[in-house]
């Protein structure tokens, strides 16, 4: 008695999702581990991303994610190859037996599940890529650059006659200091009321600049500066560091501008700070 060509296309279909249901799982897990690692910030740069996603993709095309995975699929071409030869698909019973073994695996509601997994997972992935500025760090470095020149140009000006706001703020502030939505006129007016700081002097420290957000079209920096001033009150000098975080607009304004926390905070007398940073024998770092 011959055997029944769709139960036996059945049989083999049943081989193949054994094997497509291990690969899945391999995958998934692979997938979730990157996800965690994605989330949790490993990954700054596009490119990285992509190039692990592209290595990933490829063990799977190739079914080579794991040895038990790539054991599964030689034995499934084996039991196929087979097929081909017995079950010719230009004969009534080779069609009935590829039918058969087709729609069993359409069917397979475990492999449907664990596609629409691998699915979210990579849907997950791909927008979170959407949302990285830099694809390397060629990039990035670039970018940091440009933030440092604008940021050494706002301080050289802050405390001259000419310093305009509006070469550096959004028409609309969020926040400046503690004020709060305000315009870069106003910021030009707190800027020139007096206060208890005098002679003041900001030098950005270049290696302190970090992006420590995206939110849009919006990146969020922050950095670390050397301010110095005279304070009358006291009459001392005051030296300190100053590290402040910055929100920038598309086009690169300042949509907020506001103080973090002081660090490394010393008053010294008169003498004291002209030897250390006007007498010419320092560079400003030797405190």
């Amino acid at each position: 008695m011959s055997a029944d060509p769709v139960q036996e296309g059945k049989k083999l279909a049943e081989t193949y999702c054994d094997c497509q249901k291990k690969k899945n799982e391999a995958y998934i897990s692979r997938l979730s581990e990157f996800v965690s690692a994605f989330d949790g910030e490993e990954y700054q740069f596009a490119k990285d991303v992509k190039t692990e996603i592209e290595q990933m993709n490829n063990e799977y095309n190739e079914s080579t994610l794991t040895p038990d995975v790539s054991t599964c699929f030689r034995g499934f071409e084996l039991k196929r190859s087979e097929a081909e030869t017995e079950w010719k698909s230009n004969t009534k019973k080779g069609k009935a037996f590829w039918s058969a073994f087709q729609t069993a695996i359409i069917n397979n509601t475990e492999i449907l599940t664990q596609e629409e997994q691998i699915n979210m997972l990579r849907d997950r992935i791909d927008s979170k890529v959407a949302t990285m500025i830099f694809d390397n760090p060629e990039e990035y470095e670039n970018r940091k650059t440009e933030i440092s020149a604008m940021l050494n140009g706002y301080f050289a000006n802050l405390e001259s006659d000419y310093f305009d706001a509006y070469a550096y703020f959004a028409y609309s502030v969020e926040q400046y200091l503690t004020s709060k939505n305000i315009t870069p006129t106003e910021i030009n007016i707190i800027q020139k009321r007096e206060s208890d700081y005098t002679d003041k002097e900001t030098r950005l420290i270049d290696e302190t600049i970090e992006l420590t957000g995206v939110d849009g079209d919006r990146q969020t920096w922050k950095f670390s500066t050397e301010f110095k001033a005279y304070r009358p009150s006291m009459e001392k000098y005051q030296v300190c560091n100053i590290w402040y975080e910055i929100i920038l607009s598309k086009s690169g304004k300042i949509v907020s501008y506001k103080e973090l926390n002081t660090e490394n905070k010393r008053m010294m007398e008169t003498e004291e700070y002209n030897q250390m940073f006007r007498s010419g024998s320092s560079d400003g770092d030797g405190w």
